[in-house]
Parts: structure tokens; sequence; C-alpha cells
């Protein structure tokens, strides 16, 4: 009898423990990112748009290790997607209008604006 007593004891203390350990992991595991899991590799790009007017891609959107200003862009960390993607598209931007001025290719800056808008309006989506 008091052989399974001390069973069941230790048995509900594993059960407590995993619980804490899971809720302890479960934290960690999203470091203050409020969309569900993380991807494994913390250079996954989560910048979706696609415009490259003047040969000039957006700046990736990745993780950072810091769990208060999760997003990162050029080195610049961010507390939320949406600032993190709205300097991408500025620094999109800036360089779409340096290829219009400087490059081999021919386009008014004023594309880069509405490249630009277009970029904003899918990032708020």
């Amino acid at each position: 009898m008091r052989t399974s007593t001390l069973f069941n004891a230790l048995s509900g203390a594993a059960v407590v423990a995993a619980g804490v350990l899971a809720m302890d992991l479960g934290d960690e595991m999203r470091m203050g990112w409020k969309y569900g899991l993380l991807p494994r590799q913390t250079t996954q790009n989560l910048q979706t748009f696609e415009g490259n007017l003047g040969g000039v891609q957006a700046s990736a959107i990745t993780k950072s290790n810091d769990p208060s200003r999760p997003f990162e862009v050029d080195g610049d960390t961010f507390p939320d997607f949406n600032t993190a993607a709205g300097r991408s598209c500025d620094n999109q931007k800036n360089k779409c209008s340096q290829a219009a001025n400087n490059g081999p290719q021919k386009f008014e800056v004023s594309k880069c604006d509405e490249q630009a808008g277009e970029f904003m309006l899918l990032s708020w989506s």
C-alpha cells in the first residue's frame, strides 16, 4: 500500500513539473512572438513584397534575438511587424530613387513612389 502511495505522489509531482517546464518552454519558444510558432531558422525572410523596380528588392524582414523587438531590417530591430515593414519599404524606396537617378535603367522617381504605395498596401493588409 505504501509503495503505491509513494508511486502516485511521485507521478503527480512529475506531472506538475512537466507542466511547469512546458509553460517555460512555450514562453521561450515564442519569445514574445504573438503569431504562433517561430520558424526554425532566424534568417527566414518574412518579407512578402516582390516588387523590384530598377532591380532593387525590398530589404529582408527577419526575426531578431530581442524578445521586445522581435523583427529586424538591415540591422535595426522593431517592436512589431508593421513598423519593420515600413522601414523595409522606406529603404527600398530610397534605393529605387537612387537607381532612377543614377542607374543604367531609365525610369522616373515617381514610379518608385507608386511602388512604395503598393508595398504599404500589401504590408498593412
